[in-house]
């Protein structure tokens, strides 16, 4: 009937140094006030498409088994 309403909304900004360590955490909400622009980054993953029991069966071919009984 009526359209949807946002009540409640947290964002995370976590800004990084140079060396790669966290230099700030900022958490922002709705009563902010600030507009913040989602962008959408997905690290990729070698296992897109590969279920559980493969990747398990896949990694039978790499155990050494000499290196089981030390």
């Amino acid at each position: 009937m009526r359209r949807p309403q946002v009540v409640d909304r947290k964002v995370v900004a976590i800004s990084f140094a140079p060396d790669e360590t966290i230099r700030n955490i900022e958490t922002f909400g709705l009563k902010d006030g600030m507009v913040v622009p989602l962008t959408r980054r997905v690290t990729d993953s070698s296992v897109v498409g590969n279920g559980l029991l493969r990747q398990i069966m896949g990694n039978f071919g790499n155990i050494d088994p000499s290196t089981l009984f030390q």
